[in-house]
């Protein structure tokens, strides 16, 4: 039997067609605002690409009612509040924790920077060094690097192979009106959602919902996501990344089903047995039986209309082709038979039981509510995910598990010292995964 979350949640459209909901929580004394757009980094092209994660920085450097970043700051943090915001591919999000009782200023906040962004030229060229060290960051970061690098081999020349935070080349040319175009093409209320939170008067809740927020315009002259070949071959791609590192970080990805998908739910629980938690193949075969990695998981990630499918390790750099051809037998594996049942409960549980204690972090409701609306056109909540692996069988791993992990399809970026050869980890993926 379902069981339903024992919050109330109610649902309104702004006059200006913002959608919304109230997620109200007798004797709470936190709320949570959480607004999310349809503005990321999938809006971009090549001569744009990571502007959408630039202006997000630049919202925090004020409006007109909190004209600066310590004004903001100090309007949340002095209440003993918190604000966090990130870009993904599909969407931006902005998250306001607060007390209840100043859940107005949250709500005044928000609106301001988004709505009121000065976003002035001094103002650009200081969080431009900001944004620039963030990148900088990431090429230290041998993960990111083999994450880059595989989004470059899956999807190509397209916003979804190019990383959300840019190339410096466009960082260091960005200015005020490329920031003022994007905000007016990508910000409006067709492509938002609100969500809120708290021991609210739901009726005084909306009202203030409808002042600050109804400025945003409804529509613009943007609609939908660009039509965007996936890139494939009859064969598996490889990029091999020579760096100074300890390890050599292994990432082997394939393309699997999008937020929209009858075969989302499936994908999720095969992504459970293969590569989730320490009761998982790949953590027991490929960690705890032949000890060659530390960290060996798999990732199924999906957005508005992609998915990936990925598997990652970071290994010894001579004892790569070994992990390779580890990992490509456990998906060879999930290919030839259906998992048994106690292990695809055991996977259905996992999940169901992580869903449930994420669950009461209302953050974190909020977060399904607003980023489900934005991708599916309703509201999905942890609840309706977990009913929906119930229902995969074990029939149903396999067969999906022959239909996303086809030999052709898998892209591989190794980043590290690997002397090897990309001949060489061709031949193992076609030899083991063609049995």
């Amino acid at each position: 039997m379902k069981k339903e979350l024992a919050l109330d949640i109610q649902r309104k459209v702004l006059s200006n067609g913002l959608r919304t909901f109230a997620v109200t929580q007798k004797g709470i004394l936190s709320s949570h605002v959480v607004l999310g757009l349809r503005a990321g980094a999938r809006r971009e092209n090549a001569e744009t690409n990571g502007i959408a994660h630039f202006l997000e920085h630049m919202f925090f450097r004020g409006g007109i009612r909190y004209p600066t970043q310590e004004i903001i700051s100090r309007a949340i943090e002095g209440v003993g509040g918190n604000f966090n915001a990130f870009t993904g591919y599909d969407k931006v999000y902005f998250v306001i924790g607060i007390p209840v009782n100043k859940f107005e200023v949250a709500m005044d906040v928000l609106s301001d920077m988004l709505f009121n962004a000065q976003l002035r030229t001094e103002d650009i060229d200081a969080e431009r060094g900001a944004v620039l060290q963030e990148l900088a960051r990431r090429a230290d970061d041998p993960s990111s690097i083999a994450w880059e690098e595989l989004h470059k081999l899956m999807y190509g020349d397209t916003s979804l192979g190019r990383p959300i935070v840019g190339p410096r080349e466009n960082l260091e040319r960005f200015s005020r009106p490329d920031f003022v175009r994007f905000r007016q093409e990508m910000y409006n209320a067709r492509e938002a959602v609100l969500a809120f939170s708290g021991d609210l008067n739901v009726k005084s809740a909306y009202s203030l919902a409808e002042k600050y927020f109804s400025g945003l315009p409804r529509t613009s002259s943007y609609y939908g996501f660009p039509d965007e070949p996936i890139s494939s071959s009859a064969n598996p791609e490889i990029v091999i990344k020579q760096k100074d590192f300890a390890q050599a970080i292994i990432t082997l990805g394939v393309s699997a089903p999008a937020f929209h998908s009858n075969d989302r739910a499936s994908a999720i629980v095969l992504d459970g047995i293969l590569g989730s938690g320490m009761s998982s193949r790949l953590f027991q075969n490929v960690r705890t039986l032949k000890g060659l990695a530390y960290s060996v998981t798999s990732d199924y990630g999906n957005g508005h209309d992609f998915g990936a499918f990925v598997c990652s390790a970071g290994v010894s750099p001579t004892k790569t082709e070994e992990a390779i051809q580890a990992i490509a037998l456990e998906i060879r594996r999930l290919m030839d038979e259906p998992p048994s049942a106690n292990e695809l409960q055991c996977a259905k549980s996992f999940r169901a039981g992580n869903l449930a204690m994420s669950s009461d972090n209302v953050s974190t409701i909020l977060g399904w509510l607003v980023g489900s609306e934005l991708s599916y056109g309703k509201a999905v909540t942890p609840t309706d995910a977990i009913h929906d692996a119930d229902n995969v069988s074990r029939k149903d791993v396999t067969r999906i598990a022959q239909k996303l992990f086809l030999p052709g399809g898998w892209k591989v970026s190794i980043v590290g010292p690997y002397g090897g050869s990309v001949e060489t980890i061709q031949d193992i993926l076609h030899t083991t995964l063609i049995a």
